[in-house]
Protein backbone atom coordinates (compact mmCIF):
# COMPACT_ATOMS: atom_id res chain seq x y z
CA UNK A 1 0.00 0.00 0.00
CA UNK A 2 2.71 2.48 0.89
CA UNK A 3 4.66 1.83 -2.23
CA UNK A 4 1.76 2.41 -4.32
CA UNK A 5 0.69 5.62 -2.29
CA UNK A 6 4.58 6.61 -3.07
CA UNK A 7 4.63 6.39 -6.46
CA UNK A 8 1.44 7.39 -6.86
CA UNK A 9 2.40 10.83 -5.81
CA UNK A 10 5.59 10.59 -7.87
CA UNK A 11 4.31 10.01 -10.79
CA UNK A 12 0.85 11.78 -10.64
CA UNK A 13 1.32 12.85 -14.28
CA UNK A 14 2.01 9.19 -15.63
CA UNK A 15 -0.37 7.06 -14.18
CA UNK A 16 1.67 4.07 -16.44
CA UNK A 17 4.74 4.57 -13.69
CA UNK A 18 2.55 3.34 -11.02
CA UNK A 19 0.45 0.88 -12.93
CA UNK A 20 2.39 -2.16 -12.13
CA UNK A 21 2.18 -0.77 -8.38
CA UNK A 22 -1.59 -1.23 -8.53
CA UNK A 23 -1.88 -4.44 -10.61
CA UNK A 24 0.15 -5.84 -7.34
CA UNK A 25 -1.58 -4.28 -4.50
CA UNK A 26 -5.12 -5.66 -6.36
CA UNK A 27 -3.18 -9.21 -6.26
CA UNK A 28 -1.90 -8.98 -2.75
CA UNK A 29 -5.74 -7.88 -1.95
CA UNK A 30 -6.91 -10.85 -3.33
CA UNK A 31 -4.74 -12.86 -1.60
CA UNK A 32 -6.80 -11.62 1.79
CA UNK A 33 -9.62 -14.12 0.78
CA UNK A 34 -7.36 -17.17 1.98
CA UNK A 35 -7.99 -15.88 5.57
CA UNK A 36 -11.80 -16.79 5.06
CA UNK A 37 -10.42 -20.04 4.30
CA UNK A 38 -9.25 -21.26 7.86
CA UNK A 39 -10.72 -17.90 10.14
CA UNK A 40 -10.31 -20.17 13.36
CA UNK A 41 -6.56 -20.22 12.90
CA UNK A 42 -5.96 -16.77 10.86
CA UNK A 43 -8.07 -14.21 11.93
CA UNK A 44 -6.35 -13.78 15.01
CA UNK A 45 -3.35 -12.70 14.05
CA UNK A 46 -5.32 -10.44 11.21
CA UNK A 47 -7.38 -8.71 13.55
CA UNK A 48 -4.27 -8.04 15.80
CA UNK A 49 -2.35 -6.83 13.52
CA UNK A 50 -5.44 -4.37 12.54
CA UNK A 51 -6.15 -5.74 8.48
CA UNK A 52 -8.80 -4.87 8.90
CA UNK A 53 -8.70 -0.98 8.94
CA UNK A 54 -6.20 -1.47 6.11
CA UNK A 55 -8.98 -2.92 4.25
CA UNK A 56 -11.23 -0.66 4.76
CA UNK A 57 -8.63 1.93 4.27
CA UNK A 58 -8.22 0.65 0.68
CA UNK A 59 -11.73 1.47 0.08
CA UNK A 60 -10.54 5.04 -0.25
CA UNK A 61 -7.84 3.95 -2.88
CA UNK A 62 -7.72 6.73 -6.11
CA UNK A 63 -8.35 3.81 -8.01
CA UNK A 64 -11.75 2.46 -7.94
CA UNK A 65 -10.94 -0.91 -9.13
CA UNK A 66 -8.86 -1.33 -6.15
CA UNK A 67 -12.00 -0.04 -3.81
CA UNK A 68 -14.18 -2.82 -5.44
CA UNK A 69 -11.57 -5.45 -4.66
CA UNK A 70 -11.55 -4.67 -0.61
CA UNK A 71 -15.03 -4.31 -0.94
CA UNK A 72 -15.36 -7.91 -2.11
CA UNK A 73 -12.73 -9.25 0.24
CA UNK A 74 -14.46 -7.49 3.07
CA UNK A 75 -17.72 -9.13 1.97
CA UNK A 76 -15.69 -12.51 2.14
CA UNK A 77 -14.43 -12.08 5.72
CA UNK A 78 -17.58 -11.11 7.23
CA UNK A 79 -19.65 -14.10 5.50
CA UNK A 80 -22.07 -15.52 8.39
CA UNK A 81 -20.27 -19.34 7.74
CA UNK A 82 -16.81 -17.77 8.00
CA UNK A 83 -17.37 -15.31 11.17
CA UNK A 84 -19.03 -19.03 12.90
CA UNK A 85 -15.81 -20.80 12.22
CA UNK A 86 -14.24 -18.14 14.78
CA UNK A 87 -14.12 -18.00 18.27
CA UNK A 88 -16.57 -15.58 19.57
CA UNK A 89 -14.11 -12.87 20.81
CA UNK A 90 -12.19 -12.82 17.89
CA UNK A 91 -15.33 -11.87 15.43
CA UNK A 92 -16.56 -9.95 17.78
CA UNK A 93 -13.40 -8.27 18.43
CA UNK A 94 -12.77 -7.99 14.02
CA UNK A 95 -16.42 -6.52 13.78
CA UNK A 96 -16.29 -3.95 16.57
CA UNK A 97 -12.53 -3.23 14.76
CA UNK A 98 -14.53 -2.54 11.71
CA UNK A 99 -17.30 -0.35 13.03
CA UNK A 100 -15.18 1.15 15.44
CA UNK A 101 -11.87 1.84 14.74
CA UNK A 102 -11.73 1.66 11.10
CA UNK A 103 -15.33 3.91 10.22
CA UNK A 104 -16.69 1.22 7.98
CA UNK A 105 -20.55 1.56 7.51
CA UNK A 106 -19.78 5.67 6.68
CA UNK A 107 -16.67 4.93 4.40
CA UNK A 108 -18.22 2.17 3.10
CA UNK A 109 -21.40 3.88 1.81
CA UNK A 110 -18.98 6.96 0.44
CA UNK A 111 -17.02 4.24 -1.70
CA UNK A 112 -20.30 2.75 -3.26
CA UNK A 113 -21.38 6.12 -3.72
CA UNK A 114 -18.13 6.80 -5.62
CA UNK A 115 -17.78 3.78 -7.58
CA UNK A 116 -21.66 4.12 -8.78
CA UNK A 117 -20.79 7.76 -10.00
CA UNK A 118 -16.92 7.08 -11.47
CA UNK A 119 -18.39 4.11 -13.46
CA UNK A 120 -21.62 5.55 -14.81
Amino acid sequence: VKENQRLRIKHSDDPTKFLESEVSLAEEIRRLTELAVNPAELYPAFVAAHGGRVVVGLLQHANVDICAEALAVLSDLTEPEVMADCEDKVAGDFVESLVTDAKLPSIYIETLWRIYREQG
